[in-house]
């Protein structure tokens, strides 16, 4: 598990309570110790570490670093492309990559595979690689993460297999995707969605108030 956050954490925990011996990768302190503090003692196997090194030989990699905008708003995939560099190097035959951070359409594909290969692994054959946007509802009162579906696209029919043999055994609905671009834009249109949605609730309530109406009124 490549990242801690809101989006890593939830998934390695819940790969963790799945039977999985769990490493997480996270330089930040601050990280490791509230996985560490969340996992609790005498829980299964999960350690949290700064030492890439620790990662080498796992069965599943899950990408979930940052991906925020740059200055001048395009993706920076600065995380990725260093979390690429970990996996490439710590990798053994018959891994599974899967990309959870998220990221523009055609990063699987491109950015992802580009790396695996350059590095000299064969993508679907000696190693499988996925994508499984993050859909995590961060909060007080987020549903488990075993029951909020997932989407799964991959780049060949036996990384879809490996992908999804691995999914299942982490939430009780995964949806199949025919490419890891579909994920990836499905992803971006959820992400539209909502935010088209909180805009056009910011300017109502902005109406209403000079109404003197109670926005939350209106809604219940």
């Amino acid at each position: 598990m490549l990242g801690l956050g809101y989006v890593g954490l939830p998934l390695a925990l819940g790969a963790n309570a799945a039977g999985f011996e769990v490493i997480g990768f996270d330089p930040r302190s601050e990280a490791r110790e509230a996985a560490c503090r969340a996992h609790g003692p005498g829980k299964g196997r999960f350690r949290a570490s700064a030492d890439p090194a620790q990662l080498a030989g796992a069965d599943t990699w899950l990408i979930c670093v940052p991906t925020p905008l740059d200055a001048r708003g395009r993706p920076d995939l600065t995380a990725v492309r260093a979390a690429l560099g970990i996996v490439a190097r710590g990798l053994t035959p018959g891994a599974l990559v899967c990309l959870v951070s998220t990221c523009q359409p055609g990063a699987t594909n491109g950015l992802c595979r580009s790396v695996l290969e350059e590095a000299g692994w064969r993508v679907g054959r000696d190693v499988f690689l996925a994508v499984s946007p993050e859909r995590e509802n961060p909060g007080p009162h987020a549903p488990p993460t075993r029951s909020i579906p997932r989407l799964l696209g991959a780049t060949d029919d036996a990384s879809l297999r490996r992908a999804l043999a691995f999914w299942r055994h982490l939430v009780d609905r995964v949806e199949v995707v025919t490419s890891p671009e579909v994920a990836e834009c499905a992803k971006l249109l959820e992400n539209t969605y909502r935010l088209v949605n909180i805009a056009l609730m910011d300017e109502l309530h902005a109406a209403f108030t000079a109404l003197g109406v109670a926005t939350r009124d209106v809604v219940a």
